[in-house]
């Protein structure tokens, strides 16, 4: 697990970077504590693979166990992120936090810390994350924003003489790998349209941080987990078609929760309500899931014949499940912009 001392340490930024390094020579199955969306979509483009919300409090403890198991265990390396500070989870609590998935899936933490401004100060700070909660393991850090590889060294022999555990490097301030963000995190990779420096983030990766130590010090011995115990068994009768909303304004969705609607004989079939002019023929339902429409308001609006589609539907008996951004897109205003 890559954790942060707190949001903005640079636990996203390194952790893309790793997935994208890794994924060169390796299958890496990513995972994201917490409810994301934004951040998983930057997993997959790293990794070519689909990354998995370890959400404790929306699926409760077995099921992110048996999820995490199930993937992780179909590829070489996985990888998780975390999720805002370490120990950051509901409320007041560290429920649902980084340091209870961590504890849960038995993962060694690398913390990534901002190390701007700090000299011996470091280890006092990893020390207190460290000792919060010595049942979680961490077992090195990784500095962000470092000014230079002398600095590096000094932040390096602080943590090593006065804690024990190793610094597996750094990634120094550097303008071009930062990635883009605004109001409630990242920009989606769907609208960044290829604006990023992904591969300069993947060499200086490697030139600065010792991935190899990183996945010996991280080898973890996972076993299959056999039981049938909470398990479902369903007999599929027939192929139900879905009509998927997927674009830049609908992309917030669990790989889970489309996997369990495959699994139980779904078809998805994505559309786009912003290009399309009607949703798929042959379909039975349809799936709004979240995102931003309200940044794409004006040309949803303009799409007349997608909406006309979706409400003649809907008016005539079809199945719709909206959620988040796809509630808001049905609603006949939003944020006092109404529909055409």
């Amino acid at each position: 697990m890559i954790a942060g001392t707190h949001s903005g340490a640079g636990k996203t930024t390194i952790t893309i970077g790793i997935i994208g390094y890794l994924s060169k020579k390796y299958n890496v199955v990513p995972f994201k504590v917490g409810p994301d969306y934004i951040d998983t979509a930057y997993h997959r483009f790293a990794s070519g693979n689909f990354s998995y919300n370890l959400d404790v409090y929306m699926l409760g403890e077995d099921y992110v166990k048996k999820s995490f198991l199930k993937h992780a265990l179909s590829g070489d390396v996985a990888v998780v992120e975390g999720v805002m500070g370490m120990y950051d989870g509901t409320n007041n609590t560290s429920y649902g936090s980084s340091a209870h998935v961590a504890k849960l899936l038995n993962l060694p933490v690398i913390l990534v810390v901002d190390a701007s401004g700090m000299a011996a100060s470091v280890s006092a700070l990893v020390k207190g994350y460290i000792e919060y909660d010595k049942d979680v393991s961490v077992v090195g850090v990784i500095f962000n924003r470092v000014g230079s590889e002398k600095y590096y060294n000094l932040l390096k022999e602080c943590i090593e003489r006065d804690l024990g555990i190793r610094a597996f490097g750094y990634l120094p301030h550097d303008d071009r790998v930062s990635l883009p963000e605004r109001h409630l995190g990242l920009t989606p990779i769907f609208e960044t349209k290829g604006d990023h420096n992904f591969s300069i983030l993947y060499d200086s990766i490697g030139k600065f941080i010792d991935v190899d130590g990183i996945l010996d010090a991280c080898d973890v011995d996972l076993k299959k987990d056999d039981s049938d115990e909470g398990k479902v068994t369903v007999r599929i009768r027939e192929t139900v078609k879905i009509a998927l909303a997927y674009d830049e304004a609908f992309n917030f969705y669990y790989q889970d929760s489309l996997d369990s609607l495959i699994e139980s004989g779904g078809k998805l079939i994505p559309f786009s309500p912003l290009r399309d002019d009607a949703i798929p023929k042959g379909v039975s339902g349809i799936y709004l899931g979240g995102g931003f429409p309200e940044v794409f308001a004006e040309r949803l609006s303009k799409n007349h014949s997608m909406l006309s589609s979706i409400k003649e539907s809907i008016e005539k008996g079809m199945p719709v499940y909206a959620e988040c951004g796809g509630l808001m897109y049905l609603a006949k205003k939003n944020r006092g912009f109404k529909w055409s």
